[in-house]
């Protein structure tokens, strides 16, 4: 694992690199808020498989999130796929392919990119986690009397919502009213979901749902699993 930064319009952000210097690379994006917190360490488990499948790969923080200088209260969508933008450009400038790797809601993330593949593990549309964000909302509060859904909105006078500690914009709940993740056209984009998940897939693997739990965890076997049809799969979209 290498410690590495990358420019993009707004400025520079951190990024992680795992894996051989040469050949495709993956670039993984955590799911918003709490939910990346709760897969970080599944995440880091399947980039370090990849690597020793020799599939190289990157995890970058955006801006507004991770470890970026720029506080979430400032959270664009729209900067956020500026700058994932700005990491494929830098392993497009190095001869190389790149590959998405999105958990989550983090599949908005790539949808702006051009790419060589997309792998999605149970995507979220911008609609599906404003409803999660609400849910804990709702969840969170001390007074019953507010605990009726009337959606994820600042108060008079605010332009944010407080949901687990994080200031969210308005601005970036707007944003994800109507954005879903890059359209399926052709198995470039592999969707992958829980084996309990009644929705459709192109493969559905065994695993816990982490991003479900209470705390951080990880699970090796699982990251086992994504981490070896991703390197099949990229190896069947030619490398």
């Amino acid at each position: 694992m290498r410690i590495g930064r990358y420019d993009w319009s707004g400025g520079s952000e951190a990024m992680l690199r795992f894996g051989p210097e040469t050949g495709p690379v993956v670039i993984a994006s955590l799911p918003f808020f709490e939910e990346a917190n709760r897969t970080r360490a599944f995440t880091v488990s399947i980039l370090r498989r990849l690597a020793e499948l020799g599939v190289a790969s990157i995890l970058p923080d955006y801006p507004g999130t991770g470890d970026s200088l720029i506080p979430t209260r400032a959270l664009s969508l729209h900067d956020i796929q500026q700058a994932y933008t700005s990491v494929v450009r830098i392993i497009v400038s190095e001869g190389r392919n790149a590959y998405a790797l999105g958990l989550r809601s983090s599949a908005l993330i790539d949808r702006e990119a051009t790419l060589s593949g997309r792998w999605h593990l149970a995507p979220q549309s911008g609609a599906e986690l404003i409803r999660d964000l609400n849910r804990v909302r709702i969840a969170q509060l001390d007074d019953p009397r507010g605990r009726s859904d009337s959606g994820l909105r600042p108060a008079p006078g605010q332009d944010h919502v407080i949901v687990a500690g994080n200031a969210i914009p308005a601005s970036f709940l707007a944003e994800l009213e109507s954005c879903e993740p890059s359209p399926r056209q052709d198995t470039r984009h592999r969707i992958a979901r829980l084996s309990t998940d009644t929705k459709t897939a192109d493969v559905k693997l065994g695993g816990i749902a982490l991003w479900r739990r209470s705390e951080p965890d990880s699970d090796i076997p699982f990251a086992q699993d994504v981490a070896d049809d991703v390197a099949s799969w990229i190896a069947r979209c030619g490398g």
